[in-house]
Order: structure tokens, then C-alpha cells, then sequence
């Protein structure tokens, strides 16, 4: 729908016309997540990966050697190799699936997935229609659990994807509108009339998005406004403690993350005690080491390794996701999925002390979350400063700057944090912040 973002009427006009014409039916409702319904999950995927990797091994090019160097008529998942995103970019031809007559790639819907960017160079996924109804399974299911009433607006402060209208009826998680909201830019005319709106138009059921929610929240701040919000579903970036109860107090809801990457789709959702669960249909998750050792203990922090059950048209075996977690063998909520803790950062992501030490920065974003600084952004370009990004309006008390650099002192963590209060926050084309960015080159 196109709406001219500078002029509040109209806006107006597009919300009540997409209201009037909405279909009152109710959205689909998944049946509660109990043990017997994860085994029919757990047996729908393991039917899938062995079509899966069957699959790979006949009509993918890439994995030639990988047939030829077996010797058994069995195989299994380890005997494919890991890749990362530079697999990706450099091999995207042979890793489609052909059709073993006439070579030529299955004639199908499918879409292009590009990954933001935020972390190096953007790399694209080929899916098909099947992995982009998993997404909103999943996010549906997510919601169910929840117990979202099915009523009311989802607000969408996620990626945006080139060619997504700003306004459209949901079909999925409520009856209401899915507003999707441009990124947000304070000093932006168009940005602050569209949140306006958001404010004065919306009946907001789910929040849904990234580091823009705290935009937001501090916009509500500003202006006085307030939200009562069914849920807080959170995606893409690391979220802190203090950020979560930071949400949670500005639009009420209950805060959940769901996790998935643009090559892989969303593939697993935080439970109500705090744990990542990966839905068995729709994924296979490994923990690597460094050395690229299966981890099986709990507690141990390691790489996600994903294999993704939902589309043959593109197999993604054995993905490096670059994410770090450990492993929750006993959940509390009794799911027999396996589940990790929340990931604690990225592996390729790392700033650097004053003497050259790398590091994971989730303990520096940890602090200062706690510290009382919710919305923000690391920022390194050189070895003697690390810049502390945060919105203009933020007030913060007297040594609070002292007081965080002695606790990363008491870690033996030297490094000085420069506060730079503005908006040059760094943004991926898609929209994505990174709640800390390397932009000096690491070995």
C-alpha cells in the first residue's frame, strides 16, 4: 500500500480502509507444545534430513566428492562437511539442487534471502515456499505459547526486505494490521509521523523486531506515550537482562526471542524459562568447538552448526552460523527439543583490549545494560578507544562512565569506552544494528 509517510491523514486513511476490509476469521491455532507433539516434530525430521542429505548426494554439485569419498551405501550427517558464509558466496551455483536428466535447476517458487551484511559481505540463500511457511509456523507456534489472544495489530520493527509494504491485513499471529516500520531516524520527518501514527492508529498486540524497539521506547519516553502489548518477540541482535526488563516496562508485554538467520529461516524460540528450542521438523543443531570438535556437555560454549530440514532447493548442511551458546540438556519447561542457552555473541564479532586481546563483547554490553544503558552500540575503529554510541536525549547519573570502566577493570578487561551521544549509529543496508561493531581488521 502506498502511503506518503509525511502526512499523518493519510496514514489514517490506509488504517481504516485496511481494517474495514480485514477478514474476521480466526488465525490458525497449533496444538500446545507437549511432549507427544515434539516426537511427531522429532520423526517428521528425521524423515526430512534423510531426503534431505539423499538429495544433496544425487542432484547437488557441491557434494560430488563428498559421494565419492563414501564407502558405505550409509551416510550420515557428519560425513558432509562444514561451511560458512564463504562457501556460500563463492560456491552458490553448485550448491543448487539440478535435476539429475536434465541438470537444469526444479521448476518452483522460490525466493532469494540475503543476509544483512552487518558482520562482512552480504550473501544470498536460494528457498523455496515450503522454508518460508516454516517461518510463520514457527512464529505462530511461538505466539500460542505465549497465549496472544489472536486480536489486535502486529508491529514489525525487524529487517526491512526490499519491496515490503508499510502496511498489509496479517495473516498470521493476529486478525489486526502488520505494520511495518522503516528504519527509525530521529531527526527524520517521515520516521517520527509514521511512529506518530504507529501511536494514534494501531491497536498493538505483538511488538516484533530488534534494537528499533528501544528506539522506540525512548521516543514513548519522550512523548509520554504508553503501550500494553500482548508480547515482545525479539530477533537478530543480542538481548541483555536489563534491555529485556527495559522492553517489558515500556510496552508490557511478555518478552520472548526467536532466533533464525536470513540463510536459514527462524528455527527456534525461546521458551517461558528462558531456554532456545529448536523445533526438531524444521532444523538439526550441532555445538562445535574451535578446533571443530562435537561439544556435548552442558555448559560448554560453542559454535551453532545448523542443518536446515525445510528446503531441498538449496540444501544448507552443516552451516556455521557463527553464533555462540552452550547446551540446556534438562529444560525446566519439559520440552525434549534440544535447546541451548541464550546466545551469549557472535564468533566473528570480537573487539579488542588496548593490548591486542580479543575478546567477546557480551560482557562489555552486559555492563553497561546493567549499568543502566539499554540502547547503544560498540563501535571500535582503533586500539585505543572503543566508541559507546547512544541516543542524544539519554541522561545518564554522575561516574557512570567511572564507575562501568572499574568493573571491566576488575575483569582485567583495559580498554577505554568513549561515550559518543548521537545517532551515528552503524546500520546494515537492511536495517540491522549490531550491538557491537569491528570495523578494524582482525587476524
Amino acid at each position: 500500500m502506498n502511503v506518503d509517510l509525511s502526512r499523518l491523514e493519510e496514514i489514517e486513511v490506509a488504517v481504516s480502509a485496511l481494517r474495514e476490509g480485514m477478514d474476521s476469521s480466526r488465525r490458525h491455532s497449533f496444538p500446545p507444545s507437549a511432549v507427544s507433539f515434539e516426537e511427531n516434530q522429532i520423526t517428521l525430521g528425521f524423515d526430512r534430513m534423510r531426503e534431505l542429505l539423499a538429495v544433496a548426494l544425487s542432484q547437488v554439485p557441491f557434494y560430488e566428492d563428498t559421494r565419492r569419498q563414501l564407502t558405505a551405501p550409509v551416510f550420515t550427517l557428519n560425513d558432509f562437511p562444514v561451511i560458512n558464509k564463504s562457501v556460500l558466496r563463492e560456491y552458490l551455483a553448485s550448491l543448487l539442487t539440478r535435476d539429475p536428466l536434465t541438470t537444469k535447476l526444479p521448476s518452483q517458487e522460490i525466493s532469494i534471502c540475503t543476509t544483512s551484511g552487518s558482520t562482512g559481505q552480504a550473501t544470498a540463500v536460494i528457498r523455496d515456499w515450503q522454508a518460508r511457511r516454516a517461518d510463520w509456523d514457527l512464529f505462530e507456534m511461538l505466539l500460542d505459547d505465549i497465549g496472544i489472544s489472536g486480536v489486535g495489530d502486529t508491529i514489525h520493527l525487524g529487517l526491512r526486505q526490499l519491496g515490503m509494504p508499510l502496511l498489509l491485513p496479517a495473516d498470521i499471529g493476529s486478525q489486526g494490521i502488520w505494520w511495518n516500520m522503516p528504519l527509525f531516524q530521529p531527526d527524520n520527518r517521515e520516521s517520527r509521523t509514521f511512529y506518530q501514527a504507529l501511536h494514534d492508529f494501531s491497536r498493538p498486540s505483538v511488538f516484533y523486531g530488534n534494537s528499533k524497539l528501544f528506539d522506540l521506547a525512548d521516543l514513548a519516553d519522550e512523548q509520554g506515550w504508553s503501550f500494553d502489548s500482548e508480547a515482545v518477540i525479539w530477533s537478530y541482535e543480542t538481548l541483555t537482562k536489563a534491555g529485556r526488563e527495559r522492553l517489558t516496562k515500556c510496552f508490557k508485554g511478555q518478552v520472548r526471542n526467536i532466533y533464525g538467520l536470513a540463510e536459514t529461516g527462524l528455527i527456534a524460540f525461546e521458551c517461558a524459562c528462558g531456554s532456545l528450542h529448536f523445533r526438531p521438523d524444521l532444523a538439526v543443531v550441532e555445538l562445535l568447538d574451535s578446533d571443530g570438535a562435537t561439544i556435548d556437555n552442558e555448559g560448554v560454549i560453542g559454535e551453532l552448526v545448523v542443518t536446515v530440514l525445510t528446503s531441498t532447493t538449496m540444501p544448507l548442511i552443516r552451516y556455521r552460523t557463527g553464533d555462540l551458546a552452550s547446551w540446556v540438556l534438562n529444560c525446566p519447561c519439559g520440552r525434549i527439543s534440544r535447546a541451548v542457552s541464550q546466545l551469549i555473541g557472535r564468533e566473528n564479532v570480537r573487539l579488542l583490549t588496548r593490548d591486542g586481546r580479543k575478546f567477546t563483547p557480551y560482557f562489555v554490553l552486559s555492563t553497561l545494560s546493567e549499568a543502566g544503558l539499554t540502547n547503544f552500540q560498540l563501535i571500535q575503529r582503533s586500539l585505543d578507544r572503543i566508541d559507546v554510541v547512544y541516543p542524544r536525549s539519554v541522561s545518564l547519573p554522575a561516574f557512570f562512565w567511572q564507575n562501568v570502566e572499574d568493573k571491566l577493570l576488575e575483569h582485567t578487561m583495559n580498554m577505554a569506552l568513549v561515550p559518543c551521544p548521537g545517532d551515528d549509529f552503524h546500520y546494515a543496508e537492511s536495517g540491522k544494528r549490531n550491538a557491537a561493531v569491528q570495523l578494524l581488521a582482525i587476524t
